[in-house]
């Protein structure tokens, strides 16, 4: 599905023409921060979003000019109206006449929001996301392009513990080694090992998951390195005084695929978006050579459903009825006198936010000049933040998110069992733990087992963790 007919999309076009603290707020992460990493939004497109932000600003503002000259005369005429001693009847008739055509500004503000903007373009039947491209010029075209480049990433630079920063909750991942100097025995003999680099296996596990043919299926290289280990890389940070380059060579990430670097670490990233873009499932996949030892680590996250607050907006309808309008109505006749003197010192606001703005600009530069460990990096992702609770919208979702990571999770091991059978490597102790990792979520190396929750000791076969045993008690119940 295109990124910008998603429902995340859709939510949150929709959010910030009514939310207008949630509509700066965006306006101010994505255009007024200058050195931090965007993190990456799964299933949004920003620029979409930021093109809404944009529109829902220009009428407001248009809304706070005029409501400026109105109260403006009412409190001049009201100042007038006690110094020059008018009949307090002509005053009141005035200021009540500036009133009422306050209270129309703001009601038909609010109507045009609601029924003509939402209810017309940003519904689930009439999305049109193009409706949000008029007025807005090249220069902010140039702005929102630079943001959707940060989204086509391929180089992630992480700010905090997790390196995979906007793929949401961790919910599951499993590592082991495998001996690959070991031959298989065949007709009594043992044979020779054949060399192989970690790209070719790469590049069979990827043949293999492609086969699959599911729909919304994307796998990406990607590159993983801290925000604070990035200020010599001049390959990520040109300038200390810019935002990181996210997006490099692609021969430059093939490079760093068989190399085992420390500090620039190398996955496959493989992910399914479904539910129009809800529903993200995410597998790293990492596989190292270390001497005569594979070692192969996968980590499962997932970004759930938005949360209830933005499916609110779906509740809207295409055309108001007369007890919504009655309702405006009385909303903004109360609201009028807030969004009024609001106007009034929004001049004031808006040059104290952009002195603010500078000065925090400046100390960030002070920073960056004396700390050679600056963090560049992204901590969050704005799609990370608007999830449900790390919960589930329906249950079809939940049952969904199993099914892409068990077939997924068979096709990388039988895939990776194939591969080092073809090249005449001992697969018998990894064949031992397979029915183990593909039916309970374990790994057993060696005779020791790493999973989530679980560690057992030797010459163990196969054990269910405790996430296994209690969602098996939970479907158990569901089926009496």
């Amino acid at each position: 599905m295109e990124q910008r007919r998603t429902e995340p999309t859709r939510y949150l076009c929709a959010a910030v023409q009514i939310d207008e603290n949630f509509c700066d707020q965006l306006i101010k992460e994505f255009f007024e921060e200058d050195y931090i990493v965007i993190g990456l939004s799964h299933g949004i497109d920003l620029p979409t979003v930021l093109k809404s932000c944009l529109l829902a600003k220009k009428r407001r503002q248009d809304r706070d000019s005029r409501l400026w000259i109105l109260f403006f005369l009412l409190v001049a005429t009201f100042l007038y109206g006690f110094f020059q001693f008018i009949s307090p009847l002509h005053c009141f008739i005035t200021i009540s006449i500036l009133y009422m055509i306050a209270w129309r500004i703001v009601f038909l503000h609010e109507r045009t929001s609601l029924y003509d903007i939402v209810g017309k373009h940003l519904l689930k039947g009439n999305f049109n996301p193009d409706f949000l491209n008029s007025q807005i010029n090249s220069g902010i075209e140039k702005a929102l392009e630079a943001i959707a480049n940060t989204q086509d990433a391929n180089v992630i630079i992480y700010g905090g513990f997790s390196p995979f920063v906007g793929s949401g909750i961790y919910i599951n991942g499993w590592s082991f080694a495998i001996d690959i100097s070991k031959g298989k025995e065949e007709m009594g003999s043992v044979m020779k090992p054949l060399p192989f680099q970690v790209s070719e296996l790469y590049d069979y596990i990827s043949e293999k998951i492609n086969e699959l043919e599911l729909s919304g299926l994307s796998i990406e290289d990607k590159l993983y390195v801290s925000g604070q280990e990035i200020r010599d890389r001049k390959e990520f940070l040109p300038d200390p005084f810019m935002r990181p380059i996210t997006r490099v060579d692609n021969a430059f990430v093939k490079s760093l695929i068989d190399k085992n670097n420390h500090i620039i670490r190398h996955y496959r990233c493989i992910q399914v978006k479904h539910w129009k873009g809800e529903l993200v499932f995410s597998i790293f996949l990492r596989f190292t050579k270390i001497q005569h030892s594979l070692f192969v680590d996968a980590n499962y996250y997932l970004l759930t459903p938005l949360s209830q607050y933005y499916r609110q907006f779906d509740t809207i309808k295409s055309k108001p009825s007369s007890e919504d309008i009655r309702k405006i109505a009385l909303k903004t006749a109360l609201t009028t006198i807030y969004f009024g003197i609001a106007s009034l010192i929004s001049p004031f606001q808006e040059w104290s936010n952009s002195q603010a703005n500078e000065s925090q600009r400046k100390e960030k530069q002070k920073e960056i000049k004396s700390n050679p460990a600056f963090n560049y990096g992204a901590t969050t992702s704005l799609r990370e933040r608007i999830s449900f609770n790390n919960q589930y919208h329906r249950y079809f979702q939940k049952l969904d998110q199993e099914m892409y990571m068990r077939v997924i999770e068979r096709r990388i091991i039988d895939g990776l069992l194939k591969f080092l059978d073809s090249k005449k490597i001992d697969t018998s102790d990894f064949k031992e733990t397979k029915s183990a990792l593909l039916n309970h979520g374990l790994i057993v190396s060696g005779g020791s087992i790493n999973a989530t929750n679980l560690s057992v000791g030797e010459k163990a076969k196969a054990v269910f963790n405790e996430s296994f045993q209690s969602e098996e008690k939970m479907l158990r119940r569901q089926s009496q």
